[in-house]
Order: structure tokens, then sequence, then C-alpha cells
């Protein structure tokens, strides 16, 4: 199925992502930042389309801890608990 794809090929990024380096310039770092946030964010559509609201939740919240202006992640995480 799609979505179990998209899960699967998200947490294989997740598990292969480089470590966010603190001596690295802040663009390299802003750069690591975006992509975890943007795997967390598609794990967590794949959930939603595999019905598993929970773990949705999780990573969309988890993507929010690390870049909060993500506006997708904003928009899923408000129609998952309900609230603005």
């Amino acid at each position: 199925m799609i979505f179990r794809a998209l899960v699967e090929t998200a947490r294989h990024a997740l598990e292969n992502a480089p470590t966010i380096d603190l001596t690295a310039a802040v663009a390299t770092q802003q750069s690591q930042r975006d992509r975890l946030a943007q795997v967390h964010y598609m794990t967590g559509l794949g959930a939603l389309g595999l019905r598993r609201r929970d773990e949705s939740r999780r990573e969309m919240a988890e993507c929010l801890k690390i870049s909060p202006d993500h506006l997708g992640a904003k928009t899923a995480l408000v129609e998952l608990t309900g609230q603005e």
C-alpha cells in the first residue's frame, strides 16, 4: 500500500539521518532540522492514511518540536485533536 510505503520510507530516512552537528554552520543545522521535521511529517501522513491516529499525532507533534512553523503538521494536528 502507498501509506505503508510512505511510513517505511520515512522511517528508513529517520534511521539513516545524520545527527545534528552543533559545530556546523547555522544554515547547515537548519537544513538538517528541516529534513528531520519533514521525515516526521511524512511518517505522520502515512500513519494517518493507515488510520493510526495516535501514531500520526505523535509524529506531527515531533515535527512541530523540531520545526514549530511547519504548516502541514500544524494543520494535521488540529484536525487530529479537534482543537484550534
